[in-house]
């Protein structure tokens, strides 16, 4: 990625925003900031403003002085430079929510997991005068243990019986189940080293090699795996090596 373009996008953003009293914060988020950004990545940025009426007001500020405006997609402005530039803008109110409710139980975890790490723990501040960011961060890392072993006891049980029903697969019901099985190794991963994950899997394979215990060989192996009676023997002692490395290791 060219940081000069990033950064001149931060400086248009900071300059066309800064001035608007109810814009509270403007973060830079996403590959440019966790390292695994491509030549064509997009510059993701996130604009917190103070209530839920003022996303039009920033909406219509943006699309007046901010490149060239190309829609709208899952909530997500897309602006275009040389390269995309996405913008997502969301309500003080909606950020203190998801960070409030992220830790409440397993459930919420899981469905709030993706957005949190990619809107606030993957991101630096372009314009924050509160500090926000600093303590969203803080809240985002604050694991709890309770829900750590509830992730862990869950998915372990759902890799148990995956093995235990491993021989009555046959090969359609091998291929519909495989990413299921992934999943449930990725969840019990990340909550072994009390990380958030993202979906679909967008940072899986870079942080393989920074979490414990490394389990990169075995998923290689078992996303990789044929369909072959003997290619479904050998993906179920990949998963028992799975299970016996997460268990050494909780």
């Amino acid at each position: 990625m060219d940081a000069v373009r990033v950064a001149r996008a931060e400086k248009r953003l900071g300059a066309i925003l800064s001035p608007r009293p109810w814009v509270l914060a403007v973060f830079r988020n996403g590959s440019t900031v966790a390292g695994t950004d491509q030549p064509d990545s997009d510059v993701d940025f996130t604009v917190v403003v103070a209530h839920a009426s003022d996303r039009a007001k920033a909406l219509k500020v943006l699309r007046r002085g901010f490149y060239r405006y190309r829609g709208i997609e899952h909530g997500t402005l897309l602006f275009r430079d040389r390269r995309p530039i996405d913008i997502t803008v969301v309500d003080r109110p909606t950020v203190e929510r998801w960070l409030r409710t992220l830790y409440r139980s397993p459930k919420s975890l899981l469905r709030l997991q993706n957005v949190v790490q990619h809107k606030i723990v993957d991101a630096v501040p372009v314009y924050d005068p509160q500090r926000l960011l600093t303590a969203y961060q803080r809240k985002a890392r604050a694991y709890p243990e309770r829900i750590r072993q509830a992730i862990l006891s869950n998915t372990m049980e759902s890799l148990d019986a995956a093995l235990e029903d491993w021989g009555s697969r046959n090969e359609f019901h091998y291929a519909v189940e495989l990413p299921t099985i992934v999943e449930n190794v990725a969840q019990a991963l990340y909550a072994r080293n009390r990380r958030l994950l993202m979906f679909p899997f967008k940072r899986l394979h870079v942080d393989l090699k920074s979490l414990e215990p490394n389990l990169e060989v075995e998923l290689y192996r078992l996303i990789r795996s044929g369909r072959s009676a003997k290619s479904r023997a050998e993906g179920r002692k990949v998963l028992n090596t799975v299970i016996r490395k997460l268990r050494a290791a909780t």
